[in-house]
């Protein structure tokens, strides 16, 4: 038996269309994690992020973020009292957005605030620690492998 070709033609755009419906409904249900959902309002305020990472470099001694077993510790530099220091601490998850974290800190009398890592899934984080001592912002980067 043979085939017209008005049949073999009807086919082959039968399939595309198959196709093409197929690859909509598959993208459809991937999860696209953006990397902050108000990226806009951030582009905004990339000068004040790039002045933090002046001032951050500009000092002698910078903060140190250094793990030990499953904390992470933060040791800040003796700029004015412990009390006058305040910031945010914010755990980005590359691969996972749902699984960021952001914490606020204070420093006991030896500067140092340590986060424990009992509750963190396993893989690359990166540590972004926006602080400020006064007037003074200060920002820094890290990444850390929770194992």
């Amino acid at each position: 038996m043979k085939i017209s070709w008005g049949i073999k033609i009807f086919s082959l755009y039968g399939i595309f269309v198959l196709f093409v419906l197929a690859m909509v409904l598959f993208t459809m249900t991937k999860d696209v994690g953006l990397v902050t959902d108000n990226y806009y309002e951030k582009e905004l305020t990339h000068q004040e992020h790039i002045d933090k990472l002046k001032r951050t470099e500009a000092l002698e001694k910078g903060l140190k973020i250094t793990m030990a077993q499953s904390t992470v510790n933060f040791t800040f530099p003796r700029l004015a009292p412990p009390e006058q220091f305040d910031g945010i601490i914010y755990l980005y998850r590359p691969s996972n957005n749902l699984l960021d974290k952001t914490f606020s800190f204070t420093l006991d009398t030896s500067f140092v605030h340590s986060l424990p890592l009992v509750n963190f899934a396993k893989g690359l984080w990166k540590i972004k620690v926006d602080w400020n001592v006064g007037e003074n912002s200060y920002f820094n980067e890290k990444i850390i492998m929770v194992n």
